[in-house]
């Protein structure tokens, strides 16, 4: 059979045409144009099993680990961190490994420190205030210089329920006085260590989220001393933003917000199960979309607010050992990840939420930076300077009054040194092209002068610039 090299050069086009659509149309989950607004000094991290168990995927890839946090740009990296009783790190070779690869870079490490193999709520009643500061204080002993915060124990809250009374949490009634009690003595010596040996650093205290607020109640009425919520929160739980009736029609966070004094951290979520498959008939990439649109929605939920300080992604690597019929199983934990991970092959693949995290990052970090340095490289002569005094001050300009349009008249009317109509339209047309089809631009009956600025406002520029000024900073290809 005969295909003409014009029909074979043709379908070629349109694969191609197809491809730069659909990641095109991808790219439009994740922005409006304009980055989100977060608290100054807003924390970006993700969980991870490097220091807590002998997980397969986390236990001899920390190199890996250390690559992808930098490739993400993460600023902390959460790990329990399981001691002896005299503070003895138990997977001592793994956290100094770690540390010291992440020494000299921006990432730091949040441990979550407390063994419950030595809270035992149940049995004979024991010296837990003891046994948390002589735990503490020499972990503290060989690694404050560390650390910058410290979580105290992991989601407590769901091993003090009261099983009698327990209806969602939001009464300090529902949990056990007696199991939390001997919790509360654990972390005050924990707490008196830490105060004691790294006075400057911060301790956060997690609870599971939704609706249990009655053990952050408890917390307050025993005067327990620390300095952040830390909150989890899942899929099944909806959007955080949202009123509920339970709480006289205020959204978790401004419930929190309103009755503790404590900064507010979300330090776990994500779409339940991951990208797990579920009994819901989903394919494997319709279930990473699925996930990819769940984290997306609530880094959106994030814009404009001041409550949440920081944003913890639940976590960096898939564990399918957890549901593959070998030992200790517990499927609904294996799909977490924002990397899928092979374990006969030893490979990991990015899943669609990690894709979409980078573009995320990079843009509430980044984006007003990144859109000036886009304008000076295309429209200009000679390469971009941050440094330079007319890019600060477009840059500071951009920050305060968000205006693209503004920001666009005002670089094409004043900056010197600037290319020709011609080279600035070829200049715009190339960059578009590298995921757009940029025939529309082409077909449209305007001026060039007016195609430049109308491909300047778009979303479609605007995106690549994030992409692009990712690529030149951090190093990795954006999509893989």
């Amino acid at each position: 059979m005969k295909i003409k090299f014009k029909t074979i050069a043709l379908l070629f086009l349109v694969v191609l045409g197809y491809q730069s659509s659909t990641q095109a149309q991808e790219n439009k989950f994740f922005t409006n144009g304009l980055p989100i607004e977060v608290p100054e000094g807003f924390i970006w991290g993700i969980s991870g099993h490097t220091t807590s168990t002998d997980s397969p995927p986390y236990r001899n890839n920390i190199p890996l680990q250390v690559e992808l946090l930098k490739e993400h740009q993460f600023d902390y990296y959460r790990l329990g961190v399981p001691t002896t009783l005299n503070g003895v790190a138990k997977r001592k070779q793994n956290l100094d490994k770690i540390l010291g690869m992440l020494k000299g870079t921006d990432i730091k490490i949040l441990p979550i420190l407390g063994g419950k193999e030595f809270l035992n709520f149940d049995g004979p009643a024991k010296d837990y205030y003891s046994i948390g500061y002589k735990q503490t204080k020499g972990f503290l002993r060989v690694y404050k210089d560390y650390f910058d915060y410290y979580v105290l124990f992991n989601e407590v809250n769901r091993k003090i329920k009261n099983k009698s009374k327990f209806k969602n949490g939001i009464s300090s009634n529902e949990y056990d006085n007696n199991k939390f009690s001997r919790f509360a003595d654990y972390i005050r010596g924990m707490i008196t260590a830490i105060r004691e040996m790294d006075p400057s650093a911060k301790i956060i205290i997690n609870s599971t989220g939704y609706l249990s607020v009655g053990f952050l109640h408890l917390l307050k009425e025993a005067h327990i001393d620390y300095d952040i919520i830390g909150y989890h929160w899942y899929s099944g739980m909806k959007e955080f933003g949202k009123s509920r009736k339970q709480l006289n029609n205020k959204s978790v966070y401004q419930y929190l917000a309103d009755n503790f004094s404590q900064d507010i951290w979300v330090t776990e979520i994500n779409r339940k199960d991951g990208s797990g498959l579920r009994k819901d008939g989903l394919s494997k990439e319709e279930e990473e979309v699925q996930q990819r649109k769940m984290v997306m929605d609530y880094i959106n939920e994030l814009d404009n607010q001041h409550i949440i300080k920081a944003f913890f992604i639940y976590e960096l690597l898939d564990e399918p050992h957890l549901d593959d019929n070998k030992g200790y199983e517990n499927p609904k934990e294996a799909y977490y990840g924002i990397m899928d991970w092979d374990e006969k092959q030893k490979k990991y693949t990015y899943k669609k939420a990690s894709k979409a995290l980078k573009f995320k990052i990079e843009e509430t970090k980044y984006g007003y930076e990144d859109y000036i340095y886009s304008l000076f490289s295309d429209l200009a002569n000679g390469n971009p300077n941050p440094k330079d005094k007319n890019f600060i001050s477009l840059k500071n300009k951009f920050e305060k009054t968000k205006k693209k349009n503004s920001i666009v008249k005002e670089f094409l009317r004043t900056q010197p040194n600037q290319k020709s109509t011609d080279k600035q339209y070829e200049s715009l047309l190339k960059k578009i092209s590298k995921n757009y089809d940029v025939s529309i631009w082409k077909t449209k009956k305007r001026t060039k002068e007016e195609t430049i600025k109308d491909i300047l406002l778009s979303n479609e520029y605007w995106i690549q610039s994030i992409i692009d000024n990712y690529k030149r900073k951090v190093g990795n290809k954006f999509y893989h």
